[in-house]
This record gives structure tokens, sequence and C-alpha cells, in this order.
């Protein structure tokens, strides 16, 4: 789709090329969801020549000036097109200076598959071996490891990030720079290392990352929340109960979305803390749900996740085990609808769904023993038919507008703490069913009249 780009640059003297990922994704035979390109034009050249074409052209927008990107939308497509650069200054953001030359632009870049340059007629410039790691399955930095990751300690990150990506091994030096050098990862914004952590919890190969970052000493300096669930007690007897392995299969099974993603990662993060053993056949892990809350929240704003992302996730962790105390298989019916109203109701302060909280439920489940497993198996089927069975007004009650007023007026009251409590009340008598979404307001303080009123 980009014949006419690299047609425009070849009518104005200046090589064009595809780079970096672009180049990697297309030699795996994906599509890239980044198009990145370099030239030896000026960025005031690569304005001039995109502005040559504005049918074919949308829109042209600088990036970053200082550091020769120019933005533009083609076909509807969004490219970044950048001049050929060497640095003359080390670190985070080096001063730079504009080159002809591809070769020192691609010596620059961070790892070896990211180094390929590709012209318009498919030929692959490729001075450190990058087609060679991606067809051996490498992670490899580009010249010395130390050094990459002095300019830019995230590389650190986003190079589990690619394991996750890709499936990918680290070369053995790059590997242990990551180690050597982890405590660097604190020089860097948080905002980043949420970007980087995310998409690494969203990859094909989420579990081997994972324990990428555990054995690489990243893990205790980004999230030392979770960091104490790899640390198994002395002695322990209970090898079934191993947290972090349970972890990473919860990681494993949800399905690939950033909330589910991070809540299956953080679901457990205070059982550390909240330890209990009876005696050697017994453990328990009281409150962890509440404590992992809060241990999340103190994360979350860490991180800088936004308010909705982090409340929902929040809502995931307090409740996993909530929700299965809806279901008893001993009692008919076995799933309790006034217990499951108010985790649905839960779910609407949390702003989680409640879909999402039995999907990971039914992923919490490693037991070794197999009635464990058929038990937890049976309750979320359980669940999921109550769920779409049951009509949303069902599940879902509320009671009717004007409700507040009609307090006021039946009892004499103005707006204050009391006309709150027999609302409060009114509330949990239609999540138990004792009020049904239809009663008439007479049916309403009726059934309340025979109920003591809380005012």
């Amino acid at each position: 789709m980009f014949g006419r780009l690299f047609e425009l640059f070849h009518n104005n003297g200046k090589a064009l090329y595809h780079v970096g990922g672009s180049v990697r994704d297309m030699l795996l035979g994906e599509s890239p969801n980044d198009f990145d390109f370099t030239t030896e034009a000026l960025p005031e050249e690569t304005t001039t020549i995109l502005q040559s074409d504005r049918n074919y052209v949308q829109s042209i927008y600088p990036i970053g000036e200082r550091f020769g990107t120019v933005g533009a939308i083609i076909e509807g497509q969004e490219v970044e097109i950048t001049t050929h650069r060497e640095d003359i200054s080390q670190g985070r953001h080096p001063n730079v200076s504009f080159t002809k030359d591809i070769i020192l632009d691609l010596s620059r870049r961070d790892f070896t598959i990211n180094s390929m340059a590709m012209s318009s007629d498919g030929n692959i410039i490729d001075p450190f071996g990058g087609r060679e790691d991606l067809r051996h399955g490498i992670i490899r930095t580009t010249g010395d490891p130390l050094e990459r990751f002095q300019e830019d300690p995230l590389r650190m990150l986003r190079a589990i990030r690619f394991v996750s990506k890709l499936g990918f091994l680290f070369e053995e030096k790059t590997r242990q720079a990551i180690y050597d050098y982890a405590q660097a990862i604190l020089t860097v914004s948080k905002e980043r290392w949420l970007d980087e952590l995310t998409k690494l919890l969203t990859g094909k190969y989420v579990g081997a990352a994972l324990e990428y970052l555990k054995y690489s000493r990243l893990l205790g300096y980004v999230l030392p929340e979770v960091f104490p669930i790899i640390l198994v007690p002395a002695g322990n007897p209970f090898q079934s109960k191993d947290l972090w392995l349970h972890t990473v299969s919860v990681v494993n099974k949800v399905r690939n979305d950033p909330l589910m993603r991070w809540a299956a990662l953080v679901h457990d993060i205070a059982k550390p803390q909240t330890r209990f053993e009876k005696d050697t056949s017994i453990v328990h892990f009281f409150q962890h749900q509440a404590l992992g809350a809060e241990l999340v929240h103190s994360l979350g704003k860490r991180l800088k996740m936004s308010n909705d992302f982090l409340r929902a996730l929040k809502g995931l962790v307090f409740l996993h085990h909530k929700i299965a105390d809806t279901v008893s298989i001993a009692n008919d019916p076995p799933v309790s609808l006034s217990a499951l109203r108010r985790v649905i109701r839960d779910c609407e302060e949390f702003g989680c769904r409640i879909e999402d909280l039995v999907e990971l439920l039914s992923c919490d489940q490693t037991s070794i023993r197999q009635e464990a497993i058929e038990e937890k198996r049976v309750c979320t089927e359980l669940l999921r038919k109550a769920l779409a069975e049951l009509k949303e007004e069902e599940l879902k009650p509320r009671l009717p507008k004007g409700i507040g007023e009609e307090i006021m007026a039946r009892y004499g009251l103005t707006p204050g703490p009391e006309v709150g409590k027999i609302r409060r009340q009114l509330d949990q008598m239609l999540l138990d069913g004792l009020i049904i979404p239809g009663d008439s307001m007479d049916d309403i303080f009726e059934k309340l009249s025979r109920e003591k009123v809380d005012a």
C-alpha cells in the first residue's frame, strides 16, 4: 500500500526504507501494527515531499522535530518517517545528529530483530544479524547490551515484552545484562512501565515472559506488591499451593484482555501476608481478597492506572471469592439469587462485569485434586446458567423512581439520614426478593410495614 510513498521519495532523489518493527513483523509474515520508515531526507525535505501529493497524503504533522520524525496519514494509515540519525551523546534523550548512513541509524536501535531496514523492492539491510536471530527465535541487543540498557533502562522490560509477543529466548549476554542492571529500571517513569507491563501481560507467551520477569530481578522493582508470591515458605508442605506457579497458570487461562490479565496476576497478592497454618495439613489465607484490593490500589496509583481501570481491577480482586459463595450444590436452587444480586450490585459499584468475575473464578483453579476441579467446574457452570436464564430485572432490580419522595410523604420526614436508612432497608428487601420489580408503592410499603422500619 506504500508503493506511491516510495515513489514520491525516489522522484525527489531520496532513499526511503521500512525500518524496525515493521520489517520484523513482515519477515514473520504478520501485518505490522505500526508503520515506521527511515530516510536520508531532512525533516523539512520529508514534509515537502509529502506535500507534493495531498490526494495520497491526507495529513502531515510533526511528531519530534528535534529527532527528525514527521507523522502522516496515508490512505487512512498512520505512518512515521524519521531521518537517519546517529547519537552524539548517551542517555534516554541523547543529542543526535542527522546522517545519510543508514548503518549508523540501525546501530543505535535496541535489538537486532528491530535493527533491519527494507527497501521498496524487498531488499533487507541487516548489518547486525537480525534476520538470523529472528529465524532462531533469539532476542539480542544491537551491540553491547549494557550500553543499550544504559541508554534507556526501559529496554529491559521491552525485551521481556518481546518474549511475551514472540516466544523468543534471550541471548546469554543480553539476559545477564538485564539481571546485573535491573535496578536501573527505577530511573524510568512509571507510566512507561505500565505500557510495557500491559503489553507483556497480553502477549501470546505471557507465561514465559513472567518467568523471565521473575528471574531477571525486575519483578521486585516494578511490582513489589506481587513479588512476595514468589517466596515459598521454608519447609513448605503445601507444594500444590505454590502461589507463583498458580498465578502464572491463571494468567495463562484467562482470555487475552488487559483487565483480565492484570486481575489474574494480582488476584492473590495478599496471600503471603495472610497465610495461616492450622497444622501440617491445613493452610488458610483469611481475608486475602480484602487486603489484596488495598495492595492493588497502591500498585495502580503508583503505575498511574486510569481511575476506571483501577476501580474495576480492585473489584475483581475484592469479589473473586465472594462470587463462589453464591453457590451451594446442597441447596435448591443451588445459586442464591439474593446473594448473586448483591455481588452484581457490588460489581456495578466497582465498575467491573459479573461475567468477568465468573471467568476469573473459573480460571482460578490449579488444584491437583480431581474433586476440587470438578467442584469448580460445576460452580461456574451453575453461575453461567443462572446469569443466562434470569432476566435483567431479576438480577439487577431497582426501586421505582420517586421512592425517596414517597418515603418522606408516608413517614412525614424531611431530607436527611432517616430517609437514607429506610431507602437502604427497602433496597436490601429488593435484593432479598421480598420486594419484586413491578410492585406498586402500596405493595412496597405494605411489605415494609411487616418489617421493622429502621428510621
